[in-house]
This record gives C-alpha cells, sequence and structure tokens, in this order.
C-alpha cells in the first residue's frame, strides 16, 4: 500500500516561480513507495513508453503526448509496468493567483491530449536550456502563462476537492497552513489542533498518515527550509534561526544536520561565493 507526503516548493518564489524536471525516468525497479501531494499546480508530460498515474486513487494509463494535471492537494503517484519516461513543471500558487487563475479553486482536467499544450512544453524546454538568452526569464515566464491560460479556457472542470478526500484531509491541511503562517511563533501539538477543532491524538495520527511526517518534524523541516532562504538572503546563521523560531543554537544546528544533511554554515558560504562571483 502506498504511503504519502506532503511537499513544500519554497525555492520557486521569485524570478522563476516553477520547478521543472525535464526527465523523470520510471521502471518496474525504481518508482517510489510512496504517493505526495501539494498546493501547487503539477503538470506532467510523458514523453516516452507507458505509465499508471493514480491521482485521488483514480488511475490513468498514460502514454506519449499525455498530459496530466495533479490538481491543488491531489495526492498523485506514477507507476509503470515497463518503462516510462515524462517532464513535469511545479507551478507557484501565488503566481497563478497573480494572474487570477487560483489553482486551490479551480480544478483542471486531470489527463488528455492537447497539442497546442504540448508544444508549448516544448518551447519552455527550449527557452529554459537556453541560458545564454538575454530574455530567457521573460519568456519562461510568457510561456507559463500561455499554457495556464489554455488549462483555463478548455480544461477546465467542475469539482468539489472534499468529495475525494479523507475527512480529515482538509484539517491537516489547516494544520499545514497554520504552521506555515505562524513558523516563527512557539507552536505545539495542542495549540494547533485547537485551532483546527480536532483533538491532538487524531491530529497526531492523521497527520502522520498524510504527510509521513510528526507534526513536530513538519515544523522543523519548514522552519529549516526557510532558513535557508533568509540564509541566502545574507542574514547570518543564528539570525535565521531565531527569525524562523529556533531559540537554542545548538538544537537548531543539529536539527538542521539531521533534516538538510549538511550544516546551515554551507549555505553561507555558497551564498558569500555566489555574491562575490557577481
Amino acid at each position: 500500500m502506498l504511503g504519502t507526503r506532503y511537499e513544500v516548493y519554497p525555492h520557486i518564489k521569485g524570478s522563476l516561480p516553477f520547478s521543472f524536471n525535464q526527465s523523470i525516468k520510471k521502471n518496474p525497479l525504481n518508482f517510489t513507495t510512496s504517493a505526495n501531494w501539494h498546493e501547487n499546480l503539477e503538470i506532467q508530460f510523458c514523453l516516452y513508453g507507458e505509465g499508471i498515474v493514480l491521482l485521488d486513487g483514480t488511475e490513468y494509463n498514460i502514454t506519449v503526448g499525455d498530459i496530466i494535471v495533479a490538481n491543488s492537494n491531489v495526492i498523485h503517484h506514477m507507476n509503470t509496468k515497463s518503462n516510462v519516461e515524462y517532464a513535469c513543471i511545479i507551478i507557484d500558487t501565488d503566481f497563478c493567483k497573480q494572474c487570477d487563475i487560483d489553482p486551490t479553486l479551480i480544478f483542471f482536467e486531470a489527463h488528455f491530449k492537447s497539442k497546442k499544450i504540448f508544444d508549448l512544453f516544448l518551447e519552455f524546454k527550449e527557452v529554459y536550456n537556453d541560458t545564454q538568452n538575454p530574455c530567457r526569464c521573460a519568456k519562461l515566464l510568457s510561456l507559463l502563462l500561455e499554457i495556464l491560460i489554455e488549462l483555463r479556457q478548455n480544461h477546465t472542470k467542475t469539482f468539489n476537492s472534499k468529495d475525494a478526500k479523507s475527512p480529515y484531509f482538509e484539517k491537516i491541511k489547516d494544520a499545514i497552513n497554520i504552521i506555515r503562517q505562524n513558523f516563527n511563533e512557539k507552536l505545539t501539538l495542542e495549540k494547533i489542533a485547537k485551532q483546527v477543532f480536532i483533538n491532538k491524538f487524531t491530529l497526531s495520527k492523521e497527520f502522520k498518515k498524510l504527510t509521513q511526517m510528526t507534526v513536530t518534524e513538519y515544523i522543523n523541516s519548514y522552519r529549516c527550509r526557510k532558513a535557508v532562504d533568509y540564509i541566502k538572503e545574507g542574514l547570518t546563521v543564528s539570525e535565521a534561526a531565531h527569525k524562523c523560531g529556533f531559540n537554542n543554537m545548538s538544537f537548531f544546528t543539529k536539527t538542521f544536520k539531521n533534516l538538510m544533511g549538511q550544516l546551515p554554515s554551507k549555505y553561507k558560504s555558497r551564498s558569500a561565493l555566489s555574491h562575490h562571483s557577481q
């Protein structure tokens, strides 16, 4: 049985409000054993072979040229009985909202073919790889917006997201939003449970079931990722830690190393090197 995990993409904020993976290859031996979900809209493009995509438990068979849309907060997973290669674009929610195409309110068609969108994707890929193009960023944003417009105009469905979720899904989503909006404050399981109107035992159990993390693990993980952003912006490690709700530097360093795989000072070094090279 598949597990599930919640993903956050804080790095896609900024001039390039998306994450782009040009080639993901799966076969019966290397697919992941857990599905994932996130607030951001994800668009997948099948490039080779055949695969099976699960979206909130509904199975879709895909082949070359197919497009899959993993809508906001839809649990999704890719599998194959042979070989499949696909690309995916994960788009920042705030960017979509600024374009008046809110993926948290609009539900797009999950599986379809569209020559226009696929051609836009191929052009997007070409521009993305042309790192010397002085208009690269502007062209990527323009193409991304064209894809969103095409989705909104021709591939929008009416859908009530609550119909496909467990009775606690919305509560867990609310808990995650509380953590993200208040990550620099003192947060406890009891406090969050009261705010989402369920008891702490249920919150603890359902949160782990849907995210594969405890509430505390998620809080610390999100704080560490935000700390990376602050360090890259020029804050000292100590300043970043305090700004993210860590009042004990020893605990912060240990937690950061466990979750991120290296010390926070490594990001400081990278940031300084980047500024120096500019």
